[in-house]
Protein backbone atom coordinates (compact mmCIF):
# COMPACT_ATOMS: atom_id res chain seq x y z
CA UNK A 1 0.00 0.00 0.00
CA UNK A 2 1.50 3.45 -0.83
CA UNK A 3 3.17 5.44 1.96
CA UNK A 4 5.15 8.13 0.29
CA UNK A 5 5.11 11.71 0.75
CA UNK A 6 5.37 14.59 -1.81
CA UNK A 7 8.83 14.80 -0.37
CA UNK A 8 9.88 11.66 -1.85
CA UNK A 9 9.33 13.38 -5.25
CA UNK A 10 8.07 16.40 -6.68
CA UNK A 11 6.26 14.62 -9.46
CA UNK A 12 2.74 13.67 -9.44
CA UNK A 13 1.71 10.73 -10.96
CA UNK A 14 -0.78 11.74 -13.72
CA UNK A 15 -3.38 8.90 -14.42
CA UNK A 16 -6.21 8.28 -16.85
CA UNK A 17 -9.63 6.43 -15.93
CA UNK A 18 -10.96 4.95 -18.69
CA UNK A 19 -14.79 3.80 -17.54
CA UNK A 20 -17.94 4.12 -19.18
CA UNK A 21 -19.40 4.26 -15.85
CA UNK A 22 -19.10 7.53 -14.46
CA UNK A 23 -21.31 10.77 -13.58
CA UNK A 24 -22.32 13.20 -16.53
CA UNK A 25 -24.64 15.89 -16.85
CA UNK A 26 -27.82 13.94 -18.05
CA UNK A 27 -27.12 11.00 -15.50
CA UNK A 28 -25.20 12.59 -12.29
CA UNK A 29 -25.63 9.92 -10.36
CA UNK A 30 -24.02 7.25 -12.53
CA UNK A 31 -21.18 5.28 -11.24
CA UNK A 32 -21.12 7.58 -8.15
CA UNK A 33 -18.06 4.98 -6.54
CA UNK A 34 -15.94 5.87 -9.20
CA UNK A 35 -17.32 9.44 -8.70
CA UNK A 36 -15.68 9.21 -5.54
CA UNK A 37 -12.96 7.21 -6.01
CA UNK A 38 -11.70 10.24 -8.71
CA UNK A 39 -12.59 12.66 -5.75
CA UNK A 40 -9.63 11.18 -3.60
CA UNK A 41 -7.52 10.06 -6.17
CA UNK A 42 -6.60 13.68 -7.48
CA UNK A 43 -5.58 14.26 -4.16
CA UNK A 44 -2.41 12.65 -5.25
CA UNK A 45 -2.25 12.32 -8.88
CA UNK A 46 -3.63 14.62 -11.60
CA UNK A 47 -6.34 12.89 -12.67
CA UNK A 48 -8.12 12.42 -16.13
CA UNK A 49 -11.55 10.51 -16.97
CA UNK A 50 -12.19 9.05 -20.07
CA UNK A 51 -15.88 7.69 -20.23
CA UNK A 52 -16.36 6.30 -23.69
CA UNK A 53 -20.23 6.39 -24.64
CA UNK A 54 -22.39 5.28 -27.70
CA UNK A 55 -23.06 8.00 -30.20
CA UNK A 56 -25.99 8.64 -31.08
CA UNK A 57 -27.12 11.49 -33.39
CA UNK A 58 -29.39 14.93 -32.11
CA UNK A 59 -32.96 13.78 -32.93
CA UNK A 60 -36.68 14.59 -31.64
CA UNK A 61 -37.23 13.05 -28.64
CA UNK A 62 -38.98 9.51 -28.76
CA UNK A 63 -39.79 7.26 -25.89
CA UNK A 64 -38.84 4.35 -27.56
CA UNK A 65 -35.32 5.52 -28.05
CA UNK A 66 -35.21 7.41 -24.73
CA UNK A 67 -32.08 5.86 -24.06
CA UNK A 68 -30.03 5.98 -26.62
CA UNK A 69 -30.90 9.70 -27.11
CA UNK A 70 -29.08 10.11 -23.55
CA UNK A 71 -26.05 9.03 -24.95
CA UNK A 72 -26.49 11.68 -27.25
CA UNK A 73 -26.93 14.66 -25.37
CA UNK A 74 -23.55 13.63 -22.84
CA UNK A 75 -21.00 16.11 -24.04
CA UNK A 76 -17.78 15.53 -25.16
CA UNK A 77 -15.73 17.34 -22.46
CA UNK A 78 -17.43 18.11 -18.90
CA UNK A 79 -15.67 18.59 -15.51
CA UNK A 80 -16.87 16.43 -12.54
CA UNK A 81 -16.41 18.16 -9.32
CA UNK A 82 -13.40 19.72 -10.89
CA UNK A 83 -11.76 16.49 -12.36
CA UNK A 84 -11.57 16.89 -16.48
CA UNK A 85 -13.74 14.08 -17.87
CA UNK A 86 -13.83 13.48 -21.75
CA UNK A 87 -16.47 11.45 -23.01
CA UNK A 88 -15.04 9.43 -26.88
CA UNK A 89 -17.90 8.88 -29.13
CA UNK A 90 -18.12 5.31 -30.98
CA UNK A 91 -20.74 3.58 -33.29
CA UNK A 92 -22.90 0.77 -31.20
CA UNK A 93 -25.32 -0.94 -32.72
CA UNK A 94 -27.40 -2.66 -29.61
CA UNK A 95 -27.67 -6.28 -30.13
CA UNK A 96 -24.85 -7.08 -32.22
CA UNK A 97 -22.03 -4.95 -31.11
CA UNK A 98 -21.35 -6.04 -27.61
CA UNK A 99 -18.88 -8.81 -28.54
CA UNK A 100 -16.51 -6.42 -30.50
CA UNK A 101 -17.08 -3.07 -28.24
CA UNK A 102 -13.66 -2.64 -26.88
CA UNK A 103 -12.67 -2.16 -30.24
CA UNK A 104 -15.52 0.33 -31.29
CA UNK A 105 -14.21 2.33 -28.46
CA UNK A 106 -10.99 2.33 -29.22
CA UNK A 107 -10.22 4.83 -32.14
CA UNK A 108 -12.14 7.70 -30.41
CA UNK A 109 -10.52 6.55 -26.95
CA UNK A 110 -6.98 6.71 -28.72
CA UNK A 111 -7.14 9.76 -29.93
CA UNK A 112 -8.15 12.03 -26.87
CA UNK A 113 -5.63 9.88 -24.70
CA UNK A 114 -3.01 10.84 -27.64
CA UNK A 115 -3.80 14.29 -27.42
CA UNK A 116 -3.85 14.21 -23.35
CA UNK A 117 -0.64 12.85 -23.48
CA UNK A 118 0.84 14.96 -26.06
CA UNK A 119 -0.34 17.83 -23.64
CA UNK A 120 1.38 15.84 -20.59
CA UNK A 121 2.69 12.32 -20.50
CA UNK A 122 0.46 9.91 -19.03
CA UNK A 123 2.01 7.84 -16.31
CA UNK A 124 -0.76 4.97 -15.99
CA UNK A 125 -3.91 4.30 -17.15
CA UNK A 126 -6.62 2.63 -14.91
CA UNK A 127 -9.67 0.66 -16.76
CA UNK A 128 -12.32 0.16 -14.54
CA UNK A 129 -14.29 -2.56 -15.21
CA UNK A 130 -12.75 -5.60 -17.09
CA UNK A 131 -14.95 -5.43 -20.03
CA UNK A 132 -15.41 -3.44 -21.90
CA UNK A 133 -13.55 -0.52 -20.79
CA UNK A 134 -10.33 -2.39 -19.40
CA UNK A 135 -9.57 -4.53 -23.02
CA UNK A 136 -10.27 -0.83 -24.90
CA UNK A 137 -7.69 0.55 -22.26
CA UNK A 138 -5.44 -1.90 -22.76
CA UNK A 139 -4.96 -0.87 -26.41
CA UNK A 140 -4.86 2.21 -25.76
CA UNK A 141 -1.73 1.98 -23.68
CA UNK A 142 -0.14 -0.34 -25.31
CA UNK A 143 -0.18 1.70 -28.40
CA UNK A 144 0.92 4.65 -26.08
CA UNK A 145 3.50 2.47 -24.45
CA UNK A 146 2.08 3.77 -20.57
CA UNK A 147 1.64 0.87 -17.74
CA UNK A 148 -1.93 -0.53 -17.39
CA UNK A 149 -3.65 -1.39 -14.27
CA UNK A 150 -6.96 -3.08 -14.52
CA UNK A 151 -9.46 -3.14 -11.93
CA UNK A 152 -12.03 -5.68 -11.81
CA UNK A 153 -15.42 -5.36 -10.16
CA UNK A 154 -17.48 -8.18 -10.22
CA UNK A 155 -19.34 -9.58 -13.63
CA UNK A 156 -16.67 -8.56 -15.69
CA UNK A 157 -15.21 -11.23 -14.02
CA UNK A 158 -17.73 -13.70 -12.62
CA UNK A 159 -19.96 -13.49 -15.95
CA UNK A 160 -18.06 -11.85 -19.03
CA UNK A 161 -15.05 -14.79 -18.56
CA UNK A 162 -17.67 -17.36 -19.47
CA UNK A 163 -18.44 -15.66 -22.45
CA UNK A 164 -16.34 -17.59 -25.39
CA UNK A 165 -16.05 -13.94 -27.50
CA UNK A 166 -14.92 -11.60 -24.59
CA UNK A 167 -12.91 -14.22 -22.67
CA UNK A 168 -9.30 -14.23 -24.79
CA UNK A 169 -10.20 -10.52 -25.02
CA UNK A 170 -9.95 -10.13 -20.82
CA UNK A 171 -7.43 -12.38 -20.65
CA UNK A 172 -4.99 -10.80 -23.02
CA UNK A 173 -5.74 -7.29 -21.50
CA UNK A 174 -5.21 -8.84 -18.01
CA UNK A 175 -2.10 -10.14 -18.88
CA UNK A 176 -0.75 -7.20 -20.59
CA UNK A 177 -1.78 -5.54 -16.92
CA UNK A 178 1.10 -4.59 -14.56
CA UNK A 179 -1.73 -4.90 -11.84
CA UNK A 180 -4.88 -5.91 -11.12
CA UNK A 181 -6.83 -4.71 -8.73
CA UNK A 182 -9.95 -6.64 -7.24
CA UNK A 183 -12.71 -6.01 -4.65
CA UNK A 184 -13.14 -9.52 -3.18
CA UNK A 185 -10.93 -12.81 -2.91
CA UNK A 186 -13.34 -14.95 -5.28
CA UNK A 187 -12.68 -12.45 -8.12
CA UNK A 188 -8.67 -11.99 -7.24
CA UNK A 189 -8.80 -16.48 -7.45
CA UNK A 190 -10.99 -16.66 -10.61
CA UNK A 191 -8.29 -14.53 -12.26
CA UNK A 192 -5.55 -16.26 -10.39
CA UNK A 193 -7.33 -19.77 -12.03
CA UNK A 194 -6.78 -17.95 -15.36
CA UNK A 195 -2.98 -17.74 -15.01
CA UNK A 196 -3.41 -14.06 -15.49
CA UNK A 197 -1.14 -13.80 -12.01
CA UNK A 198 2.39 -14.55 -11.67
CA UNK A 199 2.07 -15.28 -8.18
CA UNK A 200 -0.08 -14.77 -4.67
CA UNK A 201 -0.10 -11.32 -3.61
CA UNK A 202 -1.49 -10.27 -0.43
CA UNK A 203 -4.90 -8.95 0.62
CA UNK A 204 -4.97 -5.47 1.74
CA UNK A 205 -7.37 -4.38 3.25
CA UNK A 206 -8.94 -8.19 4.78
CA UNK A 207 -12.00 -9.57 3.75
CA UNK A 208 -13.55 -8.74 6.64
CA UNK A 209 -13.29 -4.64 6.09
CA UNK A 210 -16.59 -4.34 4.49
CA UNK A 211 -17.59 -0.76 5.41
CA UNK A 212 -16.97 1.59 1.89
CA UNK A 213 -15.15 4.54 3.92
CA UNK A 214 -14.26 7.42 2.27
CA UNK A 215 -10.73 6.16 3.59
CA UNK A 216 -11.10 2.93 2.57
CA UNK A 217 -11.25 4.51 -0.79
CA UNK A 218 -8.17 7.09 -0.60
CA UNK A 219 -6.20 3.54 0.32
CA UNK A 220 -7.18 2.23 -2.86
CA UNK A 221 -6.34 5.55 -5.23
CA UNK A 222 -3.09 5.79 -3.47
CA UNK A 223 -2.71 1.51 -4.30
CA UNK A 224 -3.18 3.06 -8.28
CA UNK A 225 -0.07 5.62 -7.77
CA UNK A 226 1.78 3.09 -6.22
CA UNK A 227 1.42 0.33 -8.59
CA UNK A 228 4.49 -0.85 -9.32
CA UNK A 229 4.81 -2.20 -5.86
CA UNK A 230 2.34 -4.76 -7.08
CA UNK A 231 3.72 -5.32 -10.38
CA UNK A 232 3.00 -8.56 -11.75
CA UNK A 233 -0.03 -8.95 -9.24
CA UNK A 234 -3.56 -9.55 -8.38
CA UNK A 235 -4.35 -7.93 -5.57
CA UNK A 236 -8.07 -7.44 -3.49
CA UNK A 237 -9.11 -4.48 -2.56
CA UNK A 238 -12.48 -4.35 -0.54
CA UNK A 239 -11.84 -0.47 0.46
CA UNK A 240 -14.12 -0.25 -3.48
CA UNK A 241 -17.76 0.56 -3.11
CA UNK A 242 -19.49 -2.60 -4.79
CA UNK A 243 -22.00 -2.47 -7.72
CA UNK A 244 -24.64 -5.09 -7.67
CA UNK A 245 -25.77 -4.50 -11.79
CA UNK A 246 -24.03 -6.25 -14.68
CA UNK A 247 -22.16 -4.85 -17.24
CA UNK A 248 -24.83 -2.77 -19.30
Amino acid sequence: MYSGTESESSHRLRVAFVTSIFPNPVEPTLGTFHGQLSRELRETCDLSVLSPQPWFPAAPEVAQLERWQRFGRIPREYSVEGVSTFSPKYLMVPGISEAVRPWLMYPELLRVASRLHRKSPIDVINGLWLYPDGVAAAKVAQRLGVPLVLTGLGCDVNICLDEPLKRPQIVAAAHQAHSIIVVSEPLKWRLVAEGVARRRSPSSPTASTRRRSPSAIGANARQVCHFLSINGDVSTSDGWPKRRACCR
